[in-house]
């Protein structure tokens, strides 16, 4: 496991995993790719493991995980009452935090990549004008999550 501290990946799904009546809302809106920390990854892998076996317990979780310190930590966080207290807005904060974060990393390399195109790139207008296309999307998406 990561030394780091918890982060919003790994809260966000600590949080689906204390109420795992919320977690169809969480894989709705998101998909393992959204995830950067490892850690994070894993426990999703294992959140969706169980709810394709319809095994809800923390127990059941533990067990899927094989990082036996995340696994740990997860059960010690998933007790806790800040889990317990609005988990919906938790869990709807926690999803709009982590797809915030996946859009204004794919703005960012958009806008690298219509800065420095590739030379096909840069032959190809309707290439470009997808990108663009892209870009525009993504930044009325943002504006809505802010």
């Amino acid at each position: 496991m990561n030394k780091n501290k918890l982060n919003d990946e790994l809260s966000l799904l600590i949080a689906a995993a204390a109420n795992f009546y919320l977690y169809p809302k969480l894989r709705a809106s998101l998909v393992i790719d959204d995830f950067d920390d490892p850690d994070a990854r894993e426990l999703f892998i294992a959140l969706e493991e169980c709810f394709r076996d319809d095994r809800r317990s923390l127990i059941d979780l533990k067990k899927r995980i094989s990082n036996k310190a995340l696994g740990n930590l997860v059960v010690k966080q998933a007790v806790l009452k800040k889990y317990y207290e609005n988990p919906d807005e938790l869990v709807s904060e926690g999803i709009r935090k982590i797809r915030k974060k996946r859009l204004e990393r794919r703005a960012a390399e958009i806008v690298l990549e219509l800065r420095n195109p590739n030379p096909e790139l840069a032959r190809n207008r309707a290439s470009i004008e997808d990108l663009l296309a892209e870009k525009a999307r993504i930044d009325d998406e943002l504006s809505l999550l802010l």
